[in-house]
Parts: C-alpha cells; sequence; structure tokens
C-alpha cells in the first residue's frame, strides 16, 4: 500500500468515526426532543387497544365538546377496586334514555302511617329506597 492510500484510507476510516459520532448525537437529541415532545403533549399513560378515531373536537384536560358514541356491542369497562365514578358533585347533572339530566335528588322519606300497615312492603320499600341512595340517584 502506498503513503497516499495509506493517508486516504486514515482519513476516511477518521471521517466514518465522525459521522458515526454525529450519527449518535443526534440520535441522542432526538431521542431527548421526543420525550420532552410526548411528556408535554400527551398523558403519562394512554393505552390504545382499538381503532381510535375522533370527529370534531374532542379535549381531555378540558372541556368534552363532542358526543361519545358507541357501536353496537361496545362496553365500558371500569376497575374493581375503586370504582368508577359518574358525576363527582351532587349538582352535575346526568340523564338516562334521553331524560332531561338531573342533579342529585332529595332523599326518599321511609313509608310511615296508613291505614294498613304492611310490613313486608315497607321492608321492600326500604330496601328500594337503599338501593337508590347507595347508587347516589338520592342523598
Amino acid at each position: 500500500m502506498t503513503p497516499e492510500e495509506k493517508k486516504l484510507l486514515q482519513d476516511t476510516a477518521e471521517n466514518l468515526q465522525r459521522l458515526v459520532d454525529n450519527v449518535n448525537t443526534l440520535n441522542n437529541t432526538l431521542s431527548s426532543f421526543l420525550t420532552i415532545y410526548y411528556q408535554t403533549n400527551f398523558p403519562s399513560r394512554m393505552i390504545v387497544t382499538k381503532d381510535f378515531e375522533v370527529t370534531g373536537s374532542f379535549k381531555i384536560n378540558g372541556k368534552l365538546i363532542a358526543d361519545i358514541t358507541l357501536d353496537e356491542g361496545v362496553d365500558i369497562v371500569t376497575g374493581t377496586t375503586t370504582g368508577t365514578k359518574f358525576g363527582t358533585a351532587t349538582t352535575q347533572k346526568i340523564g338516562f334514555f334521553g331524560a332531561t339530566p338531573v342533579g342529585q335528588q332529595s332523599a326518599i322519606s321511609a313509608p310511615a302511617g296508613g291505614a294498613t300497615v304492611d310490613a313486608e312492603a315497607r321492608t321492600a320499600i326500604n330496601s328500594l329506597r337503599a338501593l337508590v341512595q347507595t347508587l347516589g340517584f338520592t342523598a
């Protein structure tokens, strides 16, 4: 190998090493940028296991500006330890099956008085009262 060829080979090796170093630096910079970008713009945890499509406006950390429509056969699955709340205050309104949304209703009074006292009926009524109260429909 001539001295010129040896010099050319050394220069090429040095240039390749600089190129590798630059690519590594660029990779580290891009990785840092993406980390900052995702931490800034996305929640700490996002899991999407099905197709996810949003049409129109939709906000997570602000107001929900779109209806959520579930296709046939799609379920809402909740946790089994802490559970899930629909409405976090008694003044927030919820409606079911097209009914006008209302806030939490007043407690239903226990049956009392009357000409005929039916203990079994009162037990059933009190069970229903306890159920709607436990579910949060009444105070």
